[in-house]
């Protein structure tokens, strides 16, 4: 439980990481020209986006180590008073 929010955070740095090359390159992200002026604009929203994410899982980790610990022991509460 305590490498949730690490493995989550991890991900999210990845994404950030692809969306930036894809902000370069252009070839793997599909554009939504419907929300964005450029395939360049919507990877950057995107990366900034996961950066975010990342950045509030780091600021958080021990208070969401916490609360899946706590719900997990619910749980496995739960489930011995049935």
């Amino acid at each position: 439980l305590e490498l949730v929010p690490p493995t989550l955070r991890a991900v999210s740095l990845n994404l950030a990481r692809r969306y930036l090359t894809d902000a370069l390159a252009e070839v793997y992200f599909r554009w939504n020209p419907r929300k964005f002026a450029s395939l360049y604009h919507q990877n950057m929203d995107r990366a900034t986006s996961m950066l975010r994410l990342a950045d509030y899982l780091l600021d958080h980790e021990i208070a969401l180590t916490e609360l899946l610990r706590d719900a997990y022991t619910q749980g496995l509460e739960r489930r011995t008073e049935c």
